[in-house]
């Protein structure tokens, strides 16, 4: 597995001497006697854009997983802006609350409308109805999908459920944003505007994002 990343949204020079945003050191991973990650280092600055590149089956979406917890590494360190993750449950719910998530199969909650489902994240974080509106209708206005706010997911096209994932996942301001292979499931139209979208939001917002 391989890293390759962009410099289009570097940090800015008040951050210089901030800690990466991401940092893997000699991390491994086993699935039983098979080996996933093997020794992967990384480092990503606050405020950039990184795509991890490689063949199907090559741990890209494991060590995501790894980053926000979903798996656990069994050798080597991961920290999020200076912080190893370990099993403090504390310090993790503090790093899992500053990331946000999409995932390869949108995930979103069927019975659910689409404000509902952007909204559901500040829920959890007991945001104020007048705050969550307001949060809401930015994030989709950012995604251009305010004219769909109250339609059912089943009523969505891929790239429109893809987009409602998105703001999903940036509606509480996060300062990270993981992405697991969030585009393979679309055509190749949907996915180059998708991939236009997602470089349009990371200049706009200047968060970290591992892709």
């Amino acid at each position: 597995m391989s890293a390759t990343s962009t410099a289009e949204q570097i940090a800015s020079a008040a951050r210089a001497d901030a800690p990466p945003a991401i940092e893997l050191a000699g991390v491994n991973k086993w699935f039983g006697a098979l080996r996933v990650l093997r020794d992967v280092n990384l480092a990503v600055a606050p405020g950039e854009r990184v795509v991890v590149c490689g063949p199907s089956g090559s741990g890209k979406s494991t060590m995501i997983r790894c980053i926000n917890r979903l798996e656990i590494h069994q050798e080597g360190r991961i920290a999020v802006e200076g912080i190893e993750l370990t099993d403090d449950v504390r310090a993790l719910d503090a790093i899992r609350r500053e990331v946000g998530m999409v995932f390869q199969s949108f995930n979103l909650f069927p019975h659910l409308t689409v404000s509902e489902n952007i909204a559901f994240p500040l829920r959890v974080r007991r945001t104020s109805r007048s705050d969550m509106e307001i949060q809401v209708k930015s994030a989709l206005d950012k995604v251009h999908l305010s004219q769909l706010s109250d339609r059912m997911p089943h009523q969505l096209s891929g790239g429109q459920q893809q987009r409602v994932a998105l703001a999903r996942a940036l509606v509480f301001g996060p300062r990270l944003v993981l992405m697991d292979e969030p585009l393979s499931a679309l055509d190749k139209k949907l996915r180059e505007e998708m991939q236009l979208e997602i470089r349009r939001l990371h200049r706009e917002l200047g968060v970290t994002m591992a892709f």
